[in-house]
């Protein structure tokens, strides 16, 4: 009688018991994944102090995959999420733009995309065409934290780069509005993020486009020069966004090979914290002067 009694009870505890300890693994790994933000910022700091260029372009799709899996296990982590935001555009940006643009817009739109989820927890931010900019910009005031930074800076980075790269004219006024009120805000929170990024992103902004579009050359002069005092002139990717769009819409041949021939003869250590987006800078440079006549 006591068998018959305890053996289905038995049976449900060996049912409940893989049940239950399925469910406290994810928990733990959620766990785990949530406390890595420390862990994953050493590993972006040692990467970008490489002077290996090529062993970081190889760690690099493995690099995103492994954040990709973070995101199976903690899919609203804002840090993560705008980690991966970040990964996808660096990796646009350094080895897919210049030679598979389809690609390039492929990963420039997921890393936008990331970045808007890791901006969700504002539920009246939202990316929408039809919004009136008023509303745009009331909910742009939630944010005021510096760690909501990178999220609304890859944002901005990654759609202007699909604009350049993949223009969609029927909504590129709207879109302008929204990335400069964005930009507005990252200014207002902390303008010296990434060595003043938020201000190399106005100088393209405004360098970028044609003046009956908004273009404003002496404004984007203004923000390069403001980005080049933060960053002390060191962190050389502005100056190349300044000689790539400025000195083009200048139509200034002389200050874009100048621009282009500092870059390249920058000492490699000139920056220690930023040896492998120096690199990048240094062999875009190159290939902008080898590739001069489609500029001027």
């Amino acid at each position: 009688m006591y068998m018959k009694i305890k053996r289905p009870i038995l049976y449900m505890l060996f049912m409940i018991i893989p049940i239950v300890c399925s469910g406290c693994a994810d928990m733990r790994a959620k766990m785990v994944v949530d406390g890595m933000g420390p862990f994953l910022e050493k590993m972006k700091m040692s990467m970008n102090k490489s002077d290996d260029f090529e062993l970081v372009q190889t760690a690099m799709p493995a690099g995103i995959m492994q954040l990709e899996s973070f995101l199976e296990i903690s899919p609203d982590n804002e840090d993560i999420l705008a980690r991966t935001a970040e990964a996808y555009n660096s990796y646009a940006f350094a080895f897919v733009e210049d030679i598979d643009k389809p690609r390039a817009i492929k990963l420039y739109q997921k890393s936008k995309n990331l970045a808007v989820r890791a901006l969700q927890w504002n539920k009246s931010f939202r990316i929408d065409n039809h919004q009136p900019i008023d509303e745009f910009n009331a909910a742009l005031k939630k944010f005021k934290k510096t760690y909501q930074v990178p999220a609304l800076f890859y944002l901005c980075s990654s759609w202007l780069k699909l604009l350049i790269l993949n223009p969609q004219l029927d909504t590129i006024s709207t879109e302008l509005s929204q990335i400069e009120a964005i930009l507005d805000r990252i200014l207002k929170i902390n303008e010296t993020y990434h060595y003043g990024g938020v201000h190399a992103l106005f100088g393209c902004f405004y360098a970028a486009r044609p003046s009956q579009m908004g273009g404003n050359l002496e404004m984007a002069r203004f923000h390069f020069n403001e980005a080049f005092d933060i960053s002390e002139s060191k962190y050389l990717l502005w100056q190349l966004l300044y000689a790539k769009y400025y000195a083009v819409q200048m139509k200034d041949k002389e200050l874009f090979i100048s621009t282009l021939n500092d870059i390249i003869s920058a000492k490699d250590a000139i920056l220690q914290e930023a040896i492998f987006p120096n690199q990048i800078a240094k062999r875009k440079a190159k290939a902008l002067l080898d590739h001069i006549n489609i500029y001027f």
